[in-house]
């Protein structure tokens, strides 16, 4: 299987609401909405694109979730120098040669510290959605669905991720993402989500090699209720901002959206 980027799901949101006309929430640019209101109205809802700065972090990236998702499913892809190689030709990277040099070594890090010796994962890459209102879905990809163990039924939501530098534990914008996939996970697939992780690897640096790190917080009923809320706010705001195009300004936050007024023509009096 070769290696590919994020799913987005757009053809199976489209399937079930009969039409690809909606809009649809990605986790990972959710909490934008709140740190950086007015860059994720023009993104998300104006379609203007970020200019990504590494693409050679993404593409990196990319290669080890695909790698510690095949090791959770006790696969061994063939030829996995010419999987990279092959993926890398189709990327924009500055340093193909250093990304080669690195992917190895952090995949098998990261392998090593969450993967062999732990449980199969109930599921990987799992796209799951929800309709908030007509028109308007959340839906995303986890990296992997965890059964705990404790015989209740109860699972732990598991993201990759790989860094520079050592964290110091989970982000608000990586916490919001996972909060939306236990969301999703609760009301798509039914699971009862007690739990998320985020499973970090670093790059190695002239001193230390490549690092795992992993964080867990639990996921209560009230996180549910709050991701819930964030989630519904969220729709509710694209919904008015479809239904208002003049009050557009107000929610971006930025006075370059409010519309201008006519001016008459010059021959024309009061």
């Amino acid at each position: 299987m070769a290696i590919s980027e994020y799913y987005a799901g757009l053809e199976v949101i489209a399937e079930h609401n009969g039409s690809t006309d909606f809009f649809k929430i990605s986790p990972s640019q959710a909490a934008s909405f709140f740190t950086n209101t007015t860059m994720w109205y023009r993104e998300t809802l104006l379609g203007e694109k970020r200019v990504i700065e590494n693409q050679d972090s993404l593409a990196l990236g990319t290669i080890v979730h695909y790698f510690a998702e095949q090791a959770s499913l006790r696969l061994k892809p063939e030829n996995p120098d010419k999987l990279v190689a092959d993926f890398l030709s189709t990327q924009k990277v500055e340093s193909p040669a250093e990304i080669q040099a690195l992917w190895k070594d952090m995949s098998n890090e990261l392998i090593k510290g969450c993967i062999h010796g732990h449980p199969k994962p109930l599921a990987t890459e799992q796209f799951m959605f929800h309709k908030l209102l007509p028109g308007i879905y959340v839906g995303g990809s986890t990296d992997s669905t965890v059964d705990l163990g404790y015989g209740n039924g109860t699972v732990s939501i598991r993201d990759y991720k790989t860094a520079s530098t050592k964290p110091s534990g989970i982000s608000y914008a990586y916490r919001l993402q996972a909060h939306i996939y236990a969301f999703l996970a609760t009301h798509y697939l039914g699971h009862k989500v007690s739990q998320i992780e985020l499973q970090f690897v670093t790059r190695p640096t002239k001193t230390l090699p490549c690092r795992h790190f992993s964080f867990t917080e639990p996921f209560t009923e009230e996180n549910l209720a709050t991701i819930t809320d964030q989630l519904q706010l969220i729709a509710e705001s694209v919904d008015f901002w479809n239904k208002n195009p003049d009050l557009r300004y107000l929610l971006a936050q930025d006075l370059r959206l409010k519309p201008q007024p006519k001016k008459k023509p010059l021959f024309l009096k009061d």
